[in-house]
């Protein structure tokens, strides 16, 4: 593996540049070759579909990981602009999101830029160690010791369905951009769809997670 240090100042990355560097290539150099980094690459796409078609299904069905072609929610791949695109639904029903989704160079995955900490993340969640450090905290560095984030020894189912929404929503937030927050309400539906808890339950947790300066409104 080269010297990869000249990528640390690049905020985000397409998927050939994110599959190229986590297996130790800069696919900036001469001679690169994008074959060595083919299978993640192929499976970047395929969890990246994986969420196109979960954020298309109506918000009451009943899918099973595998019928989207995964085993579990957190191998979805979320990147930048879908990410930013599915915050934005609530401003107009959802119309722009729809015409983002069927517009086949805008949703298309080689069009689409993925931001370190969701690359880190994903990588993590499909068990795959990058050779190159995409994410400057990653996950397992904020977990307490006892191996539970942020607490420590002690923990409780409650404590776990918190760890997991703020893993699986919280990972991406920038504190100086306010619409990288996400929204109360699609917090709340995952936690009940994941975990079956209940309205109130899910919105505590919920208001936990949410930073005492983020406003409420569009955004909360």
């Amino acid at each position: 593996m080269g010297n990869l240090t000249h990528w640390d100042a690049a905020i985000a990355f397409n998927a050939e540049e994110a599959a190229a560097l986590a297996i130790g290539i800069d696919p900036g150099e001469p001679g690169y070759l994008r074959t060595k980094s083919k299978h993640l690459y192929e499976r970047m796409e395929h969890c990246y579909r994986a969420r196109k078609s979960w954020l298309q299904l109506p918000d009451n069905a009943v899918v099973h990981w595998d019928e989207i072609g995964i085993t579990n929610h957190d191998q979805m791949l979320d990147s930048i602009e879908m990410h930013y695109q599915s915050m934005q639904f609530d401003f107009d029903d959802g119309k722009q999101f729809a015409l983002w989704m069927t517009d086949a160079s805008r949703s298309a995955f080689e069009a689409q830029r993925f931001s370190r900490q969701e690359f880190s993340r994903w990588l993590a969640a499909i068990g795959v160690e990058s050779l190159y450090r995409f994410a400057g905290t990653q996950l397992s560095s904020i977990e307490g010791p006892g191996g539970h984030w942020p607490w420590g020894d002690h923990h409780t189912k409650t404590l776990g369905y918190l760890e997991q929404a703020a893993k699986r929503w919280w990972v991406n937030y920038d504190s100086s951009d306010v619409t990288t927050a996400p929204l109360n309400k699609d917090v709340i539906a995952w936690l009940r769809k994941e975990f079956s808890l209940s309205e109130n339950r899910a919105s505590s947790i919920a208001s936990m997670l949410r930073g005492d300066d983020i406003p409420t409104g569009p955004h909360s």
